[in-house]
């Protein structure tokens, strides 16, 4: 293993999580916080202290364009989940952690970002 993926993985190990809950979801967020924290994981207080954005619920319009503005705040290397009920929170929370070893994807997402700033 590379010293990349190296560092990758052991950055998995301690994940700041930015959580946020829409309108009706209230539960679902308490339920990601607790879940997040109870992993040793970081509840994030700004998208710069995140890497993964848990969106708690689905958005409409408008607020899909302010939690797409929240997203291109975060830093690299980034993953946002969508939790729409409790059963998902778990598998969700795993996917992401998975997603944040996955370098080349991380690039691709860096390369995007760069050609749209």
């Amino acid at each position: 293993m590379g010293l990349r993926a190296h560092l990758a993985r052991a950055a998995t190990g301690r994940v700041h999580v930015l959580v946020v809950g829409l309108p009706g979801h209230r539960r679902i967020e308490s339920a990601v916080d607790g879940i997040v924290r109870k992993r040793g994981w970081v509840v994030a207080d700004s998208p710069a202290d995140a890497d993964v954005l848990a969106v708690c619920g689905s958005a409409g319009p408008q607020l899909a364009a302010a939690i797409d503005h929240v997203w291109a705040q975060l830093p690299g290397p980034r993953v946002r989940i969508r939790i729409d009920d409790h059963g998902q929170i778990d598998s969700a929370l795993q996917r992401a952690a998975a997603e944040l070893t996955d370098l080349d994807r991380h690039r691709a997402d860096a390369h995007h970002r760069n050609d749209h700033s």
